[in-house]
């Protein structure tokens, strides 16, 4: 999926409101000025005024919440809207991945949002929901009837070779992650 370009601060900043207590966005009332009607206004204002913008959505892969906005017919994850909102330049939010420190995609608030590249915002990834062994980096391997225990290091898949013993296979990831700065949430 294509990330759209986040709209500039001042746009954001005239339609949105944000609580960094809280981490969340909500919408500032519209002005008539633009509405193309008196009904137009009235009805916006008294639905969406000073409320909660977005909606809350969940990740197919991860399974994880976050909230998603519309503005101008384009959708956006909320984290990006803040990230502007909060002054980053939009090119390094169009180009960047925003981290949720904590795991939490609706936690919002600034202490808890990073710009980062691909690569460390893997490594701060939670385990998938489909993972079968219920460990990260750890598969059946049929042709050995043994575990097999892969870390991504520097962005390549390093193979640690293959356990009769499931938790000696996540115990061969976890020291290899440490040794690559990997976070103790990853894969938990």
């Amino acid at each position: 999926m294509r990330i759209k370009p986040v709209p500039s601060k001042k746009f954001l900043d005239s339609i949105l409101r944000y609580d960094p207590e809280s981490g969340k966005l909500f919408w500032r009332p519209r002005p008539l000025t633009k509405c193309v009607s008196l009904r137009e206004y009235r009805r916006w204002n008294s639905r969406y005024a000073n409320k909660e913008a977005g909606l809350k959505c969940k990740d197919d892969v991860n399974g994880l919440f976050y909230r998603r906005l519309s503005i101008s017919k384009s959708h956006y994850h909320s984290a990006r809207i803040i990230m502007c909102m909060l002054g980053h330049p939009p090119e390094k939010i169009n180009s960047m991945h925003i981290d949720h420190i904590d795991g939490d995609g609706l936690n919002n608030r600034p202490e808890n949002l990073r710009l980062v590249s691909n690569r460390l915002n893997s490594m701060n990834r939670k385990k998938r929901k489909d993972n079968t062994s219920g460990y990260t980096g750890v598969t059946w391997y049929k042709p050995t009837r043994s575990w097999r225990a892969v870390v991504s290091i520097g962005g390549k898949v390093k193979s640690l070779g293959y356990y009769k013993n499931i938790e000696d296979a996540a115990m061969a990831v976890k020291s290899a992650r440490k040794e690559d700065c990997y976070t103790e949430r990853h894969g938990a």
